[in-house]
């Protein structure tokens, strides 16, 4: 890759990391105010808000693929297949599909405890799961709050276990001294 490519994968990362730190009201609120890509669409508000919450997950996990590919491999890839990107998800794609795949539960993850993006942008009358937490919470409702707090930890723990699965296999599947 030339020296412009590099500097702007490097600048999607950091623009994609920031966007990882700033509160889930703020993210919320400009979605909720600004729409999606400008466009004003009740529905599809949640959606954008989570993803904008949850982007710099699959930004990380890629700059680590992108950064465990060897020099000598990446320029052995671009002489076999060429620079471009059908080429690159040819040659290297198969070697990054796990942990490509491990991002969405993680991912998933992330966005079933973002209480304040989805609230900020949910349309009025339709109950989502952060917002009924966060009334439980509010209103005392121990038994409800517990019971849901016991079901997220439930499904924290799948979806952890699908994601190291996903992350350790490719490890255990390379042969020693690659």
């Amino acid at each position: 890759p030339t020296r412009a490519h590099q500097r702007i994968a490097r600048v999607a990362l950091f623009t994609l990391c920031i966007l990882g730190l700033v509160p889930g009201v703020l993210v919320g609120a400009s979605v909720a105010q600004h729409g999606v890509l400008g466009l004003q669409h009740d529905h599809l508000q949640p959606y954008w808000a989570g993803l904008t919450r949850v982007a710099f997950l699959g930004a990380i996990i890629g700059a680590v693929c992108a950064a465990s590919e060897s020099p000598d491999r990446r320029s052995a890839r671009i002489q076999i297949a060429g620079p471009s990107p059908r080429a690159w998800a040819v040659a290297a794609l198969p070697t990054f599909i796990l942990p490509l795949l491990a991002t969405l539960p993680i991912a998933t993850l992330v966005a079933l405890f973002e209480i304040e993006a989805a609230i900020m942008v949910r349309p009025p009358g339709l109950e989502n799961l952060p917002q009924q937490l966060l009334s439980d919470l509010h209103y005392a409702r121990l038994e409800q709050l517990s019971a849901a707090g016991i079901n997220l930890l439930l499904v924290g723990i799948i979806l952890g276990l699908i994601a190291s699965l996903l992350l350790i296999r490719p490890s255990q599947s390379t042969p020693p001294g690659n």
